[in-house]
């Protein structure tokens, strides 16, 4: 990836840090259009999200949650939840999720 790329999902990070509490974030590795270029494009959407569920990852929490970054490129025949459906499957809860506790 390209320096512009690093900055811009870094942007994202810092951005999450600011407006979110919660666990450091989670990035989506965007495809990258021309990614074999000097200047590859990332897609033109950013989406975050703090996504939390009862389910527990570990035996001392009460459920877990995740702060979500992720790239798409614009569909406006998508809704935002088949964008989110899209971008949790590919996450490994089990592993990427952090518990917390009530």
């Amino acid at each position: 990836m390209l320096r512009r790329t690093l900055q811009a999902i870094e942007r994202a990070r810092a951005f999450v840090r600011q407006h979110f509490h919660g666990p450091e974030p989670v990035v989506i590795p965007p495809l990258l259009f021309d990614p074999g270029s000097d200047e590859p494009i990332l897609p033109p959407l950013r989406f975050v999200a703090q996504i939390s569920s009862w389910d527990r990852i570990n035996e001392q929490g009460d459920g877990s949650w995740m702060n979500l970054i992720w790239f798409a490129e614009i569909d406006d025949e998508k809704s935002i939840k088949a964008f989110v459906e899209e971008a949790l499957r590919q996450v490994d809860w089990k592993t990427q999720a952090s518990g917390f506790e009530i």
